[in-house]
């Protein structure tokens, strides 16, 4: 099993993830690989010069690595499975969508992140462009613009393009990811919506023949709760608290209309149609978990279910999971109207729950988080040996299908299947979205 780490491709290292009780639990050897992050990984010039991707190449050639290499460690070069989270995520899911790719892994699995979220594509040219300037580099030829920054010192460059990324952070656009991957030509020559749709693709091809898994945290939107909070000049400039609330006016007047401008050609029917789906009445506590929940089911939620149902497909494997269970310790303060288990807090479970009642104080690991985690590296291995999560002594786990659309709750209180995730919200983000787009597109206002 090859772990992906993510950390928005800017931070991040491989050994953060200690793999080992995975790999006794699970009779698995566990691999964690580094990329290279940020300007260093993804500058890009949109040109021949610098087309960019170079993290995803590292990836790539870890994965060539274990591939010839893992035999000597007694693992099968024939059965690897890729998993990763948020970046991670997204990059498993672009491995899996470049078909060259073919023969070094045969397994994916998706934790908070699929190819075709619009978190996943950067913005680099802008970035590495602005870089550039503020490193003293003349921008209008390409050569001569490489040429500068490859005489210029490492931490110079990580200095300043760490600033630009900062300063080109816009909340309104509620991404703040410029150093990404990018449609190249080589390793992407498409969108990853139109490489899982269009099925006379090798890439189409590919991404079928693999088993699949992808799931989510409940409250992926604590990405876009902590940008707030870590903004207080956004936060005056909108009249908001975020200790208080966000309040549907907030949703209606500012981020409805943002989405609609940034991904939705600024239609205002969308607009309009986010605003009224996610109202709740008389519950100030409610309605600002749904305002949430419009980050999380745009950014996540929705392009895993996307994910899924262009995979589904009678020779390889399709699981869905939610994890829905808060950690036993606080990693940072949460509003008291905040409910819920944020981006990325399965991790501890999945990785290292049993060592936190030692490193932390006044932290208890209870028999029932052992358990859960226990449970989660039973259904990961599983699916990695063979595709499909089950074994004895575990809650079944049922496949996803276009009919049934199961999914696996991951908690201490509730595992077991559910059906249909997020059923009505799906439908808005996947039917309703694409359609006022449409008519709007055939009959303009």
């Amino acid at each position: 099993m090859v772990w992906i780490h993510g950390g928005g491709y800017f931070f991040g290292t491989a050994s953060f993830y200690d793999g080992s009780m995975i790999a006794v639990e699970g009779g698995v050897i566990v691999v964690t690989v580094n990329y290279r992050l940020g300007f260093f990984g993804f500058l890009s010039l949109g040109d021949e010069t610098t087309k960019g991707n170079y993290g995803l190449l590292d990836q790539i050639q870890a994965l060539k690595w274990v591939k010839e290499n893992i035999a000597d460690y007694g693992g099968n070069p024939n059965n690897i499975t890729i998993f990763g989270e948020s970046a991670g995520g997204f990059s498993v899911g672009l491995l899996s969508l470049i078909p060259q790719n073919k023969g070094l892994f045969r397994r994916a699995i998706h934790e908070s992140g699929t190819a075709n979220s619009l978190l996943t594509l950067g913005s680099p040219v802008e970035a590495t462009i602005e870089t550039a300037k503020a490193l003293g580099c003349q921008t209008t030829n390409s050569t001569i613009l490489m040429n500068c920054l490859l005489e210029k010192p490492a931490d110079a460059i990580l200095t300043q393009s760490t600033m630009v990324s900062e300063r080109l952070c816009n909340l309104d656009r509620m991404n703040c990811l410029y150093f990404g991957p990018v449609i190249d030509g080589d390793l992407l020559v498409r969108t990853p919506v139109e490489l899982m749709s269009n099925k006379t693709t090798e890439a189409y091809k590919f991404f079928q023949s693999l088993d699949l898994m992808v799931g989510n945290c409940r409250m992926e939107g604590s990405l876009y709760l902590s940008m707030l909070g870590n903004n207080v000049q956004y936060q005056k400039d909108k009249n908001i608290n975020v200790s208080i609330g966000l309040s549907h006016q907030y949703l209606c007047d500012v981020m409805s209309p943002n989405i609609a401008n940034f991904y939705f050609k600024n239609n205002r029917k969308v607009s309009q149609a986010i605003c009224q789906e996610y109202y709740v009445a008389d519950n100030a506590t409610l309605q600002s978990r749904a305002v949430l929940d419009v980050y999380s089911d745009l950014f996540f939620i929705s392009d895993a279910t996307y994910t899924l149902n262009a995979h589904v497909n009678s020779e390889s494997s399709t699981y869905q999971f939610m994890y829905n269970q808060v950690l036993p310790f606080k990693l940072v303060p949460e509003p008291t109207w905040y409910e819920g288990p944020s981006h990325a807090e399965e991790l501890y479970y999945l990785f290292t729950m049993e060592y936190f009642d030692r490193i932390l104080p006044n932290v208890t690991i209870s028999d029932s988080d052992r358990l859960l985690a226990h449970q989660m590296r039973k259904y990961w291995t599983n699916f990695a040996k063979s595709g499909n999560p089950n074994s004895a002594g575990l809650p079944v786990w049922s496949v996803f299908t276009h009919a049934s659309k199961n999914y696996m709750k991951l908690s201490k209180h509730e595992m077991g299947v559910g059906t249909d995730y997020r059923r009505d919200e799906m439908k808005f983000w996947l039917q309703t979205i694409p359609n006022l787009i449409s008519d709007s597109d055939t009959n303009p206002e």
